[in-house]
């Protein structure tokens, strides 16, 4: 009745140190991940928020460096 999910696109993340079970879902082995994005928010095994800070920064120095080369300070 509810809606199905699709094996394809389901991933297994565990932030155990030696998982070694495998999971499927309809016959289908999922594919095991150490980091995946999901609503604009990267997620790591770790779940520590050190990848999502170093995007953050990166973009945030991507946009300081296009303000500083295109506007000239005036004393």
């Amino acid at each position: 009745m509810g809606m199905k999910f699709n094996a394809e696109k389901c991933k297994v993340m565990s932030n155990a140190h030696s998982s070694s079970y495998e999971y499927e879902l309809d016959g289908v082995k999922l594919q095991r991940v150490l980091q995946e994005r999901e609503l604009g928010v990267d997620v790591t095994s770790s779940f520590k928020p050190s990848v999502q800070c170093s995007k953050a920064v990166a973009s945030a120095m991507r946009v300081f460096g296009i303000i500083r080369r295109n506007f000239v300070v005036r004393e």
